[in-house]
């Protein structure tokens, strides 16, 4: 695979950095015009779909053959949340030209697990989502 990625770990707390390094390779192809690293969540299940880029890098005019590090920062919300009608997913991913990696699935809750199931209390909902009282 021309662009692939690799982080330093998969679960993390929210706030954390998330770090890895992306590496490519294009020797002999177009030369690539522009690396994106990216961190986001998306939602599957029932109703509509969401998702939101967090943050992003991006390597303008790299070298046909490189690897670049990066760190990303992970909002406080949304956690990862696994639901029998709804799931929360973040994962990294890169781009390059037409080029993507496999994309990472990540979790991101308290102690750097997801949320299961349906969660009882009104704060617990609204803490996984992000709302205030």
């Amino acid at each position: 695979m021309p662009i692939n990625l690799s982080l330093a770990s998969t679960l993390f707390n929210p706030s954390d950095t998330v770090s890895g390094t992306v590496t490519w390779d294009m020797a002999g192809r177009k030369s690539p015009k522009i690396v994106i690293v990216r961190l986001l969540w998306f939602t599957e299940g029932k109703g509509s779909k969401n998702s939101m880029v967090v943050e992003q890098k991006r390597i303008a005019h790299p070298n046909p053959l490189g690897s670049d590090d990066f760190a990303l920062k992970l909002p406080n919300f949304p956690w990862s949340y696994e639901g029998k009608l709804l799931t929360i997913q973040w994962v990294v991913e890169a781009q390059m030209n037409k080029e993507k990696a496999s994309p990472i699935k990540i979790i991101c809750g308290p102690n750097q697990e997801a949320i299961k199931g349906l969660t009882r209390s009104a704060e617990d909902k609204r803490a996984l989502f992000g709302l205030k009282k």
